[in-house]
C-alpha cells in the first residue's frame, strides 16, 4: 500500500486528516447542518489527539456553508482573568450588543469591565444567550471553543449557561477540552460553576489504529523509513501529534542518519502542553542538550 496517497480530507492549512472518518463526519453534520435547533458537542482526548485539527476542519466546512463562526481558544495564561475567554469569543460582534435590552447591555459591558457596574451572572447569561440568538438570525451559527480546559471559570460558567438554552436557535456549539482536566477551574474562595464537563454530549477521541498512524507518518514524512519509522510509531503510540511533528520539523530528515539520542535513550517529540518543555522555534530537538531532551 502506498502510503504517500492523500487523504480525502484536509484543514484549510493543508494538515492531513487521517484515520478519523466518522469523527470528521459527525463534526461536519453538526458545523454545517442547516436544519435543526441549538447542538452542542464536546470532543475529548489526550494531548496531540487531533481536536483542534477537527475543530479547525469543521469551522472550514461551516464557513462554506455560509455559517457565521465565531472561536475562542482558553490560555493557560489567562484561566485567572475572568470573562478573558468570553472576551476573545465576542469580540467580533461586540458592537450588536447595543441592541440588547438595556438591563442586559450593561451586565455584559460590566462584565468586560467597559462600565462600573459589578458582573451579574445570571444577567451576563441572559446576555450572552440573547447577542448569539441575533448573530445567528443574519446566518447560522458555529460556537467553537478550543482548549476549553483552559478557559476561565466565568467564561465557563456563562457559555455552559448559553449552550443550555440554545432551544430552536440555529447555534452549535463545539468545544475541545483534554482528557483528565476540568474544564471548569474554581477560582479562590468560588465553587466551579456548571462549566463544559457536566451534561454535554462527548465524542472521545482514542488513539490512532497502526494502519492510519502509519499512513500519517508517511504522508507528513515521506523519507522517514525502516528502524526510525518504527520506533516514532512505537512511541508515538497512535497519537497524531508525534506523528505530525518528527524532531527535523527544522530541518529536512536525515535517510541515512541515526536517531536522536539522549542519556534514556531516543525519544520521540511530545503535545504540546504535556509534561515536556516545548520546542524553541527555530532550533530542532536533537539539537537539545542531553538534560532537555530526557523526558521524565
Amino acid at each position: 500500500m502506498d502510503e504517500r496517497v492523500p487523504g480525502s480530507r484536509a484543514t484549510a492549512e493543508g494538515d492531513p486528516i487521517v484515520g478519523r472518518d466518522a469523527e470528521a463526519d459527525r463534526l461536519s453534520a453538526l458545523a454545517a447542518g442547516a436544519s435543526g435547533g441549538g447542538r452542542v458537542l464536546l470532543l475529548s482526548g489526550a494531548a496531540g489527539m487531533g481536536k483542534s485539527t477537527l475543530l479547525e476542519y469543521a469551522a472550514g466546512r461551516a464557513e462554506e456553508a455560509g455559517r457565521r463562526v465565531l472561536r475562542a481558544s482558553g490560555r493557560e495564561s489567562e484561566r485567572d482573568l475572568a470573562f478573558a475567554g468570553l472576551h476573545q469569543l465576542l469580540r467580533p460582534v461586540l458592537d450588536e450588543a447595543a441592541r440588547l435590552p438595556d438591563r442586559q447591555h450593561r451586565a455584559l459591558l460590566g462584565a468586560f469591565g467597559f462600565v462600573s457596574d459589578s458582573p451579574d451572572p445570571l444577567l451576563t447569561g441572559v446576555a450572552v444567550l440573547t447577542l448569539l440568538s441575533q448573530v445567528a438570525e443574519r446566518a447560522p451559527l458555529l460556537v467553537v471553543l478550543d482548549d476549553a480546559q483552559w478557559l476561565d471559570a466565568a467564561s465557563a460558567d456563562v457559555l455552559a449557561f448559553a449552550a443550555r438554552r440554545l432551544d430552536d436557535d440555529p447555534i452549535t456549539v463545539l468545544a475541545a477540552v483534554r482528557d483528565g482536566d476540568p474544564v471548569t477551574v474554581p477560582a479562590a474562595g468560588r465553587d466551579g460553576g456548571p462549566g463544559f464537563d457536566r451534561g454535554f454530549p462527548t465524542l472521545v477521541l482514542g488513539p490512532l489504529d497502526d494502519a492510519a498512524a502509519r499512513r500519517l507518518l508517511g504522508l507528513r514524512w515521506p523519507g522517514l523509513t525502516g528502524r526510525i519509522r518504527d520506533r516514532v510509531l512505537g512511541q508515538a503510540a497512535g497519537n497524531p501529534w508525534p506523528c505530525s511533528n518528527w524532531p527535523g520539523t527544522h530541518r529536512p530528515i536525515p535517510t541515512t542518519t541515526a536517531p536522536c539520542r539522549s542519556a534514556s535513550g531516543w525519544r520521540p517529540p511530545t503535545p504540546p502542553g504535556s509534561r515536556s518543555c516545548r520546542k524553541p522555534a527555530g532550533r530542532p530537538w536533537c539539537s537539545w542538550p542531553p538534560r532537555t531532551r530526557r523526558i521524565p
